[in-house]
């Protein structure tokens, strides 16, 4: 759960140190203001986290189930080495995304 009055003291602070600090009703208007927007944003972070495991998901099904598919077809006709790639593709794929989510938070929290 995300902690509601976190942004609100952040910018009160900034507001201080500028030298234009913001009285307590101020302050509690903008918490009021900030709430609908932060629990959108949290709402949204346990969407990503959602996905994210989803996607681990989808590279252990891809590492597990599909790669004992394909290996059990290859002593069929199919192309045995060509599902085995697009295996490899789509776990690569997925692989990037996370590494892309994890630079991307990285950077998120870097800024802050």
């Amino acid at each position: 759960m995300s902690d509601y009055t976190k942004l609100p003291r952040d910018i009160a602070e900034c507001m201080r140190r500028a030298g234009s600090p913001l009285s307590e009703d101020q302050r509690l208007l903008l918490a009021g203001y900030l709430a609908p927007v932060q629990q959108k944003l949290a709402d949204s972070e346990a969407r990503v986290a959602e996905l994210e495991g989803s996607i681990k998901h989808a590279i252990g099904w891809i590492d597990g189930d599909l790669r004992e598919l394909i290996r059990d077809m290859g002593n069929t006709v199919c192309t045995y080495n060509d599902l085995y790639d697009a295996a490899d593709r789509i776990e690569a794929i997925l692989a990037q995304s996370l590494r892309q989510k994890a630079a991307e938070a990285e950077r998120a929290g870097g800024e802050k």
